[in-house]
Parts: C-alpha cells; sequence; structure tokens
C-alpha cells in the first residue's frame, strides 16, 4: 500500500487510464536505466534481471526502505534483498516499530527471519553475492560505507543527506570514479509520480 507516501495527496494526477499506462512505461524506463548503470547480469526465476541488495541500517530510516523493498519483492519487481546489516544486535530480536518523523514510514511489524542478519559490513559483503548496498546509515557514517562497498566492488545507493560536508562528497565521487561503480542518493522526490507529473504538464 502506498497509504503513507505523501504523493498520494496528488492521485487525481493519475486517475485516467492513460495516464496510469504513461506512470507504468516509466517505472520500466527507470528500471531499464539501471539495469544498464549496474550491468547486472543475475537472472530471476524469469529469464529477466535480478538486482540483490544488502541493506545496511535498520533504524528508522532503514525500516522505511526494508518496508518498501518487502513491498516491491511481493509486487514481483526484479529486486531482492538478501541481507541487512546493523551493528545493533537488538534491531533484531524483534520486528516492532521505531519512531521517526515521517508518519506511518517503516511502522509495521516485519518477519526478519527470512533475511540473512549481519552486525558486520565486511561479514556482510564477503557472505553476500551482491550487486548493491543501500545505506540507511546516520550520515556521518555515509562517506567511509559509501568508499568502501565502492572499493568493495559493490554500486552504492546512499540516503540523503550525501555526507557531512563537501570534502566527504568529493571523496565519494571520487571512490566512484575510481572504482568504475555507481553512486546514487536517494533524492526520491523526482521519481514520485505527482513529479513527474508536474514535470510533464510543465515540459
Amino acid at each position: 500500500s502506498h497509504s503513507a507516501t505523501p504523493f498520494t495527496a496528488f492521485g487525481p494526477l493519475y486517475q485516467t487510464d492513460a495516464q496510469k499506462e504513461t506512470a507504468a512505461r516509466k517505472l520500466e524506463s527507470h528500471r531499464a536505466l539501471w539495469y544498464t548503470i549496474v550491468e547486472c547480469d543475475t537472472p530471476n526465476g524469469e529469464g529477466g534481471l535480478m538486482l540483490k541488495v544488502g541493506l545496511v541500517g535498520i533504524g528508522f530510516m532503514g525500516r522505511g526502505h526494508l518496508e518498501q523493498y518487502i513491498r516491491l519483492m511481493g509486487e514481483g519487481a526484479p529486486v531482492e534483498l538478501v541481507a541487512l546489516c546493523d551493528v545493533d544486535p537488538k534491531k533484531f530480536e524483534t520486528g516492532a516499530a521505531q519512531g521517526g518523523n515521517l508518519g506511518s514510514l517503516g511502522m509495521g511489524d516485519f518477519d526478519l527471519s527470512r533475511f540473512r542478519v549481519y552486525h558486520d559490513f565486511d561479514d556482510m559483503v564477503a557472505g553476500e553475492q551482491l550487486d548493491y548496498v543501500d545505506l540507511a546509515l546516520p550520515t556521518f557514517l555515509h562517506c567511509y560505507y559509501a568508499c568502501r562497498a565502492m572499493e568493495a566492488g559493490l554500486h552504492v545507493l546512499c540516503e540523503k543527506p550525501m555526507a557531512l560536508n563537501p570534502e566527504q562528497c568529493q571523496m565519494m565521487i571520487d571512490a566512484a570514479e575510481r572504482t568504475g561503480k555507481r553512486l546514487m542518493i536517494a533524492q526520491c522526490l523526482r521519481f514520485w509520480p505527482a513529479y513527474e507529473a508536474l514535470k510533464e504538464l510543465s515540459g
């Protein structure tokens, strides 16, 4: 369900069949672009491509990411969340929600037993065959773990803000250029249907 996402207030923008079809085509376009970016060649059960991801950080925002991965996998999207990593063992003792500042985001009760759990980043990277890591960590850790992931041969999706200062941001960019890996900051608003529709209307 998208009930917790702010763009539901703009629902009428996608009420017609034509608008829904346009949104679906854009979604496929985004998927195709991401496959091109990461050059993923992991086959799924239908002979297509399947992105394997490790989620790092299971706090409030990390649980929001977890919620969306579960939804996407349930909808048959070509992404598989295979591992969770957090230094705090208590995060995995229960699927109970943790409070945050974005309404009901990540507030569901999740069965974490379906995922492989790690408390050490290096152990997860060594133990899994991942296409990318999703970093939902406190901002001061973004640069360190993004660079480590890219040096380990993984693409990176990193929560915003990118880092604490321009120097750390540049270090992340340099690591991406040096390793040939892709670094994406999760500036998600530009992909929300309402913003996509407004861009179309203004273009």
